[in-house]
């Protein structure tokens, strides 16, 4: 179609995730986590303010994890025990020691969207806009117990789940549950 593609290192891509956080939202005295989950990886910009910090790239994606740990359905307590371990021990050799508590985690990505729709569905019956949306850890966790638990088919019929995400969500949602206990978000 005579389309130019130009592909964006990791660095670029963590730059232009931030630049939309700052431009949506306020973050003035606040430390935060930005954490762009793709398929491939996730991309996690620690700043304080509107300076950023660190940029980590992280071999994380939900469809890499997913093809690597997620061999039983639903998810026998031995992948799940796998993906865990790889996915604190990449977060930890990449990231290492904070340089602070995160205060929030803004997300991007298919695996956010997905769980905002599915939270909202929880508490509200069906879902609306996800800019924004705020979630609490707590209703994430429980969720991905949930989710870890459901059988595929089962998971596609979820109110608020978008059903050409469910073979994924969990691998993606259990990397932000980790990274946001790893930062303290």
């Amino acid at each position: 179609h005579g389309v130019r593609i130009d592909v964006i290192s990791a660095a670029e891509e963590a730059q232009l995730a931030f630049r939309s956080v700052i431009a949506n939202f306020n973050l003035e005295g606040r430390s935060i986590a930005v954490v762009d989950l793709g398929g491939a990886s996730a991309e996690v910009i620690l700043s304080a303010g509107t300076v950023i910090d660190q940029v980590h790239s992280l071999p994380l994606g939900a469809v890499r994890l997913t093809e690597r740990h997620c061999h039983s359905d639903p998810l026998r307590r031995k992948h799940w025990k796998h993906l865990r371990k790889e996915i604190d021990r990449t977060i930890r050799r990449t990231i290492g020691k904070p340089p602070f508590v995160a205060d929030v985690m803004i997300g991007s990505g298919g695996t956010f969207s997905t769980l905002a729709e599915m939270i909202q569905c929880q508490r509200q019956g069906q879902p609306s806009s996800v800019q924004g949306y705020q979630m609490a850890r707590a209703e994430i966790e429980h969720l991905l117990n949930r989710l870890r638990e459901t059988p595929l088919d089962s998971r596609r019929q979820l109110p608020g789940m978008n059903p050409t995400r469910a073979d994924i969500v969990i691998a993606g949602v259990a990397v932000i549950v980790r990274l946001a206990d790893y930062l303290g978000c």
